[in-house]
C-alpha cells in the first residue's frame, strides 16, 4: 500500500549521487553526499546529461561518466 505524500517547503539543498533517473522521475540508488549551504533552494535544478550523437564518447567527459555505474 502506498503511503500518502507529505509535501514540505524546501529549505536545505543537498548533493546526491545516483545511478539514473527512472522513467517516472525518481532517482535510482540515491546516496547522500553533502549539504550545500551555498546553494539557495530556488537555484536547485535537475541536471540533464548531454546527448551524444557521434556514437562514441571520450573518457573523462560527462557523457562517459554517466554511462558507468557511479559507485
Amino acid at each position: 500500500m502506498v503511503k500518502p505524500v507529505h509535501w514540505c517547503r524546501p529549505e536545505l539543498v543537498v548533493s546526491v549521487r545516483y545511478s539514473e533517473w527512472s522513467p517516472d522521475g525518481t532517482l535510482r540508488f540515491p546516496i547522500f553526499n553533502s549539504l550545500r549551504p551555498e546553494v539557495h533552494p530556488a537555484e536547485a535544478v535537475r541536471h540533464r546529461p548531454r546527448v551524444v550523437t557521434s556514437g562514441h564518447v571520450k573518457p573523462g567527459t560527462l557523457a562517459y561518466d554517466l554511462t558507468r555505474f557511479p559507485f
